[in-house]
Parts: structure tokens; C-alpha cells; sequence
């Protein structure tokens, strides 16, 4: 275990190699697990009363603004979905596509809050209790984008399938 009487650059290469780890590895996972376990309509990812369908982060946290200063990490394994930029606005599919990405991006960003309870098995208590805040501070603006963004996305893909509908029809 590190202690205070450790060298406080040990201390600090040990936890910037540990959440180098942590983050990789639960992109890592989210990225191979299969879209079925990230369904927007499931009830961690549904949409909240209290968000009002995005509005709440738009209105109060101001998302719009610094949402596009995220870091996308949806394509650093290569299989993934960048998520930055919107690639075919009017494919209904692609919008169900990205929404559930972002239900993959909070996954990966909820796993990140919860490893910061790891650092407690190596650190110190009063330095693995900062792991906290870190945790929160770098991973909740990613996962109030993601939730802004859902309904977005999904009311987009619904938009697009009621337009859709009468061609459909018409082709059968």
C-alpha cells in the first residue's frame, strides 16, 4: 500500500498509471460488449422526468456550450462510433445507432466513477478520497452530454420513421 511517507511522485505515477488502466480497460470492455446491453429504453439509460427530455442540461448546465470540448473516444478501439458529429442526418437507423453509443459512452463513464473506490485498496485514505472528485469531475460532463443528446437522437429517429412510414407502405 502507498503511504503518506511515500514519495509523492510514486504516488501520483501510481494513480495516473492505475486511471490510465481503469479508463482503457472499461472502454475496452464497453466496446466488445454487444448493443443489446445498451438499449436507451432500458431503465438506467431511459430518459428522466427531471431532465425534460435533455432540456434540464440545456437550460441550467449550459451542455450546448461546452458539450463539443469533449474528448471522443468512441473510435480509439477502432471498432467504435464517433460520436463528436452527426455522419447520416437522415437515417433513422443511424440515429438508434448513435443512441445507443451513448448509452456504451455512459456505461464507460459510470464504470469510471465507480473504480474511483479502487484507489482505497492502494492509497492512503485521505488521498483515495480525492479519487472521488477526480472521477466525478472527469467523467459526469461526458455522461450529462450523453444523456442531453439521447432523446435528441431518438426523437430524430422517430421524426424520420414518420416520414418514412407512407413510402414504406406504398412500396409493399
Amino acid at each position: 500500500m502507498l503511504t503518506l511517507e511515500s514519495s509523492p511522485a510514486v504516488i501520483i505515477l501510481v494513480n495516473v498509471l492505475a486511471w490510465t488502466v481503469v479508463n482503457l480497460l472499461s472502454g475496452y470492455i464497453a466496446s466488445i460488449l454487444p448493443a443489446s446491453l445498451f438499449r436507451p429504453c432500458s431503465w438506467w439509460y431511459k430518459p428522466r422526468a427531471f431532465e425534460q427530455g435533455g432540456r434540464l442540461y440545456r437550460r441550467i448546465l449550459a451542455v450546448r456550450l461546452w458539450k463539443r470540448l469533449l474528448p471522443d473516444g468512441g473510435n480509439f478501439f477502432g471498432n467504435g462510433f464517433q460520436k463528436k458529429r452527426l455522419a447520416q442526418p437522415r437515417d433513422s437507423g443511424y440515429y438508434r445507432v448513435f443512441a445507443v453509443e451513448t448509452c456504451r459512452a455512459e456505461f464507460t463513464h459510470n464504470v469510471g466513477i465507480l473504480s474511483s473506490l479502487l484507489f482505497f485498496a492502494w492509497n492512503h485514505w485521505s488521498i483515495a478520497l480525492w479519487m472521488i472528485p477526480y472521477a466525478l469531475a472527469v467523467n459526469l460532463p461526458c455522461i450529462i452530454a450523453q444523456r442531453y443528446n439521447r432523446p435528441r437522437l431518438l426523437r430524430m429517429a422517430e421524426a424520420l420513421e414518420r416520414r418514412e412510414w407512407p413510402e414504406n407502405e406504398a412500396r409493399q
